[in-house]
């Protein structure tokens, strides 16, 4: 995986810039978009991170939450070029 605009330390990428979400208690807005071996992912709105040179093209979805409890809504998956 190369992240592009990113650096890396490790296995970790840094995001394209600061925090994004919401006040606790507001609901936030993600869209992923994987598509070949590219990712994007946009959090209300503002691209903070795209991966390119992916190790895959297809597999399993995970929603996860790296800090805390987590709760999902409205998940909505479409196929691209279908």
């Amino acid at each position: 995986l190369i992240v592009a605009d990113s650096q890396a330390q490790g296995r970790r990428w840094w995001k394209k810039g600061g925090s994004q979400e919401k006040h606790p208690g507001e609901w936030n807005t993600a869209r992923i978009r994987c598509e070949g071996k590219t990712l994007k992912v946009w959090i209300n709105d503002k691209l903070m991170n795209e991966g390119i040179a992916l190790s895959t093209e297809k597999g399993a979805i995970c929603l996860q939450s790296e800090l805390g409890e987590v709760q999902f809504r409205k998940i909505l998956l479409t196929p691209i070029g279908f």
